[in-house]
This record gives C-alpha cells, structure tokens and sequence, in this order.
C-alpha cells in the first residue's frame, strides 16, 4: 500500500522523526503535508520542520491553532491516507480520523495507558516510579487511547532529573519511529495490543503548578528533580515571603 503523509511534528522529538523521515521516503513513502511550528518561540528554539519542509517545498500548516479546516483541505487535496503525530500540541479529531481510515499512529512519550497527557517525566518522578515507557500507538477517538504497537522502556535512578529523563526516552521514542516505518515498508503493521479498562490517568498540562512548592525538608532532592527543566521554573521555596528556587545537582554539574 502506498502511504501518502501528514506529518504532525513538534518539539526535538518531532524535529528528529522528520529529519529521518525525509531520509526514508521512496516511491511508496511519501510526505505530502507537514502540521508544525513556524517560529522559534518555543522551549527548545526551533522551527526545522518548518525550514527542512519550505526548502523541499513540501505544504506547510502551523500548528498554532488546531487548523481542523486546513487538514481537511489537504487530506482531500493530496489524497493523504496516513497519519504520523510525533508530539503534535493538538488532538486529532475524529472527522480527520475517519478521513484516513484511522490509519493513524502517534509516538506518546510515556507509559500507557498510566500516564496520559502532559509533564509526565516530572510526574513519574514525584510517583516514585523506578522506570519509564515510552509508547508508539494507534491513534483513536478517546485522546492516548488507541492499541499500543510497541513500547520501550528505560531506568529512572536516583540522580535522573525531569530533563534527562526526557532526553533518555526521547532516544527511545526515536527507536520506535524508525520500527514505525519497518513495519510501512515492509507491510507488516500488526493490530497491537488494546489498552486494559482502566485507562490510567490524564494529567493536565496545569497540574504541575500545584506541586511545584516544597513544602518541607523531604520534599527538596524529589522535587527539585523533578521540576530540573530548563527553561521551565523550577521547584522553590517559601521563607519570609520570599521566593528561593531549589535546584538539583545536575544544575551545577554543567557548569
């Protein structure tokens, strides 16, 4: 079958899948129309989507609103018939869904379907949890709900941080892009595994700024590993007042 794509990309993550999409298109693989950021006022200070895409003239849609209207037109336009998300900020709709056959897959950074939605390696840290999954999935009408088709897994330790916890399994997620594109050249996709009944939980993108305080003396190495995001605030402390940020060791270590 010959997959026609809308890419949906964002962050270092999406930019990264992209670069190696590009690389990976044959006669049956191609990208007809990229979804992604078109300016660099973002975290990471990237556009190369954006810049890759413009300079191969491949259609460009900013994802700084949902653009529901835009992908339409250019499903029907290009006759896209597969959809790649790799961090895309917005849920696909199910009129786009349908439109594909749901032929759609998703790289979700993190364990499903435990943990749905936003800032989860901040959130496996302050759970305690001792390791990290990242999900390559179909992608269904209920938000991070769709068979999971692999998954790949690596070790929290007691000095790993939000930040490196991210970089650790954006290596991962990498990893299950590039199997993502075995399985289309191949012809070999399989169904994957349906989630359980209990759909774990969402975490709202909010959420964190109601842990983002210490509290008390045992509170300070968990938490000020787990909001070490740079550019993000970090954990802090209220004496007299007054504002004082906590910072892990790793802080200082790359100065």
């Amino acid at each position: 079958m010959k997959k026609t794509i809308l890419f949906l990309g964002h962050k270092p993550i999406g930019e990264q899948c992209f670069k190696y999409l590009l690389k990976e298109q044959e006669e049956d693989l191609k990208i007809a129309t990229v979804v992604t950021n078109l300016d660099k006022d973002n975290w990471w200070k990237s556009n190369k989507i954006y810049t890759l895409a413009k300079k191969l003239n491949i259609p460009i849609i900013s994802n700084k609103t949902r653009a529901t209207n835009e992908i339409i037109k250019a499903i029907n336009k290009y006759n896209i018939n597969t959809i790649i998300s790799a961090q895309s900020p917005w849920i696909i709709e199910s009129q786009i869904l349908q439109m594909v056959n749901y032929f759609a897959f998703n790289l979700h950074n993190a364990k499903l379907p435990d943990y749905r939605g936003h800032n989860i390696t901040s959130h496996a840290i302050l759970n305690g949890n001792k390791v990290y999954t990242t999900t390559l999935h179909w992608i269904s009408d209920k938000v991070d709900c769709g068979n999971i088709i692999a998954e790949r897994t690596i070790d929290i330790t007691s000095t790993d941080t939000a930040k490196s916890i991210y970089n650790k399994s954006q290596k991962e997620s990498f990893k299950l892009f590039k199997q993502l594109l075995q399985y289309f050249k191949s012809d070999s996709l399989p169904i994957g595994t349906p989630l359980s009944n209990n759909l774990g939980k969402f975490y709202k993108k909010d959420l964190l700024n109601k842990h983002r305080e210490i509290k008390n003396i045992n509170e300070f190495d968990v938490k000020s590993r787990a909001f070490y995001f740079p550019p993000f605030e970090p954990s802090f402390l209220i004496v007299n007042n007054k504002k004082f940020y906590i910072l892990p060791k790793e802080f200082f270590n790359e100065g």
